[in-house]
């Protein structure tokens, strides 16, 4: 009976120490797995980070690159800005020197014939023109043409004129571009040409304005609607003008 109790205590314990083998054994494995396990995943983690390094290191040098030619591009816009600007002040400048030009000139002439008025020395102002018919058993008062314009006008005060007698001419361009010219009114001027003129009025100045009216003597196929302008000469000068419309 104690034989047999050996025998089976003896079973259990070698049954025992391989069930410890076994369990040693298999923990060594797993700790041999867990070890590798662990250090092929640091070796992962650091070439994954690696990895992740080098991709941040390209992605700053390609903004940096970024930032660079943006900057390049802004400043060739800047400069290309720049030069548009250049050209357009140039433009404005050629436009601003052109018309200084334009207005010097004008001035000029502005000047040259206010000289010429100057050594005249006559102006005639208020020029006003009005329309005169007269009427007679052929024409009635609802179809009579005028046959007449009543021309009036001021010669203002000048000191530096002579007084004296002045030679008034008053001429009549009808809508047609035609001088009216009964008898055919003309002379000649100092260089041949020959100025024609509608009528004809000497009057007596004395440094004072002076009131003066005189009539022009109308042709019937040259009087017709529209506008006409009336000019004032004294000694082939225009010195005031004015117009009338006929309707």
């Amino acid at each position: 009976m104690v034989i047999k109790k050996n025998k089976v205590m003896k079973i259990s314990i070698f049954v025992l120490m391989l069930l410890l083998l076994f369990s040693f054994l298999k923990y060594y494995k797993v700790s041999n797995d867990y070890h590798e396990y662990a250090e092929n995943s640091e070796l992962e983690i650091k070439l994954l980070e690696s990895q992740l390094d080098e991709i941040l290191y390209k992605y700053d040098s390609l903004s940096l690159i970024s930032n660079q030619y943006e900057k390049s591009e802004s400043v060739v816009f800047n400069s290309k800005e720049q030069v548009l600007d250049k050209n357009f002040v140039k433009q404005e400048a050629r436009s601003l020197e052109e018309f200084e030009k334009r207005d010097i000139s004008n001035s000029e002439s502005v000047r040259t014939k206010f000289k010429k008025s100057s050594l005249s020395g006559l102006i005639a102002s208020n020029v006003d023109a009005k329309g005169v018919k007269i009427y007679s058993d052929v024409y009635s008062k609802s179809n009579a043409k005028i046959q007449q314009l009543r021309v009036c006008y001021t010669l203002m005060s000048n000191q530096l004129v002579s007084t004296g007698s002045k030679k008034i001419y008053i001429q009549v361009v009808n809508p047609e571009n035609q001088i009216i010219s009964k008898g055919d009114l003309s002379l000649s001027s100092l260089d041949g040409s020959l100025f024609k003129y509608s009528a004809f009025s000497e009057v007596d100045y004395n440094n004072q304005d002076l009131d003066v009216c005189a009539y022009v003597d109308l042709e019937d196929f040259k009087t017709i609607k529209g506008l006409y302008k009336i000019n004032i000469y004294n000694d082939f000068l225009k010195i005031g003008t004015t117009t009338f419309e006929y309707r």
